[in-house]
């Protein structure tokens, strides 16, 4: 398995942020990885741990992927919680040990379920997000309007925990 590279001390969260869409191209709407990290913001901005079990969160993730995902027949929180590690804000405790979907590097479902293996933001990106005023915020409005630019904030930031402020209404010029 490949390590992956930690972010530098320059990576900001707006740039980490900005990374969700990096290798998935324009024609291919998917926001898994997105919505697993509002959920992190949400447990953020709670107060909660940098750290969580992939099985704690497996229902909210399920439950808000059915219904603010694009797809009639969405996959579940396995995909997420481990190709997020690529955007260098994730890392998942004891990867190597988990079972692997033959010929491919990522582990099953099953496997996860089993192991219920921990996620977390390092400890240093978890402080900055919890001690920076507004942070929290302006990147959860950041990643709804990048991946759900046409639905009401309030809807997905409800169905997550999350404490946002709507998008200003548009001005219409007379």
């Amino acid at each position: 398995m490949r390590n992956l590279p930690a972010p530098s001390p320059e990576t900001t969260w707006v740039g980490l942020i900005d990374s969700l869409r990096d290798n998935w191209g324009s024609s291919r709407d998917v926001v898994h990885r997105p919505m697993l990290t509002l959920i992190l913001l949400a447990r953020a901005q709670h107060g909660h741990s940098n750290e969580v079990r992939f099985n704690d969160i497996d229902e909210c993730f399920r439950n808000a992927i059915r219904e603010f995902a694009p797809s009639r027949d969405p996959s579940g929180l396995e995909y997420p919680f481990w190709y997020l590690r690529k955007n260098g804000f994730w890392e998942v405790e004891g990867a190597e040990k988990l079972p692997r979907v033959k010929s491919k590097d990522r582990p099953t479902r099953p496997g996860l379920v089993k192991h219920n293996p921990a996620g977390h933001v390092p400890e240093h990106l978890w402080k900055e997000l919890t001690s920076t005023s507004g942070l929290i915020e302006g990147l959860a409005c950041r990643i709804m309007d990048e991946f759900w630019p046409d639905r009401p904030r309030a809807a997905l930031a409800a169905s997550l925990g999350l404490t946002v402020r709507e998008r200003p209404a548009a001005v219409s010029q007379p």
